[in-house]
């Protein structure tokens, strides 16, 4: 599987991740949730605990599909200075390249 594919399957499964969190939340259900869709910051879907559950599913996920361990508390994701945890879009991206695939 190329980089690529791979990228676009993380960010499918974050999506899909999403809006399963999501689903009883009244303000998003008008809300479209797509790759751009804030993780964090004022107009953030999900609140803190959420975006662990997230971040635990996606650990799950990428160890299944790729057989590596993806350490989304490391030093490198908390002290990026554009925050990989910014839309589901940027933390495939961080994943990929942290995981080196």
């Amino acid at each position: 599987m190329t980089s690529a594919n791979l990228q676009e399957r993380v960010e499918q499964f974050l999506v899909a991740t999403l809006i399963s969190l999501t689903e009883s939340e009244q303000h998003t259900k008008d809300s479209v949730i797509d790759v751009n869709t804030p993780l964090i910051g004022d107009h953030a879907v999900i609140d803190s605990r959420a975006l662990v559950e997230l971040l635990i599913a996606l650990e799950e996920f990428l160890e299944e599909e790729s057989g590596v361990t993806f350490n989304w508390a490391s030093d490198a994701a908390m002290s990026a200075t554009n925050s990989p945890f910014k839309t589901s879009a940027s933390l495939a991206d961080f994943a990929i390249r942290d995981l080196g695939l």
